[in-house]
């Protein structure tokens, strides 16, 4: 049986990792920039190498996508902080999480795994950061989504 080979980036202790595990698959690589988190993986996923730093930093990216290269990857996986956008959120144009998630489209881009899984959060593409260059049509779906926000709140 082919073991498919993941990185799970925001990874946190590991809950999404464990989960893939539990379903076949083998955690390669992982990275979060939380130190305490980065132990918990490590103790819970000794075979999976822990990137601890921040996806921004050009280093890091690096170094995860030589390990791939080594390793190979078929799946990224990763839930990018939504708090700048969620609705449920402060919905922060200045949070700088609120972009975290273009880092994790560059690495799919580099990484150019078989597929990717990404938590979609309501509000992603409704942030005032991402409407520049927009067709009609997209702006048109944009409106369409900033009417139901409204709504939602009211």
């Amino acid at each position: 049986m082919t073991r498919y080979k993941v990185l799970d980036l925001f990874a946190g202790c590991g809950g999404l990792s464990y989960g893939l595990e539990m379903a076949g698959f083998e955690v390669v690589a992982a990275n979060d920039l939380f130190a305490a988190a980065a132990e918990t993986h490590k103790a819970n996923h000794p075979k999976s190498r822990f990137f601890l730093g921040s996806i921004t930093d050009p280093a890091i990216q690096d170094a995860i996508v030589e390990h791939l290269q080594e390793t190979g990857c078929d799946v990224i996986a990763g839930g990018p902080p939504c708090q700048a956008y969620s609705l449920a959120g402060k919905r922060d144009v200045d949070d700088g999480r609120g972009r975290l998630f273009e880092q994790y489209v560059e690495l799919v881009r580099r990484v150019r795994p078989r597929v990717f899984i990404m938590e979609n959060v309501k509000g992603l593409l409704s942030m005032s950061h991402d409407r520049a260059g927009l067709s009609n049509l997209d702006a048109s779906r944009l409106n369409d989504i900033k009417v139901l926000e409204v709504e939602q709140r009211q």
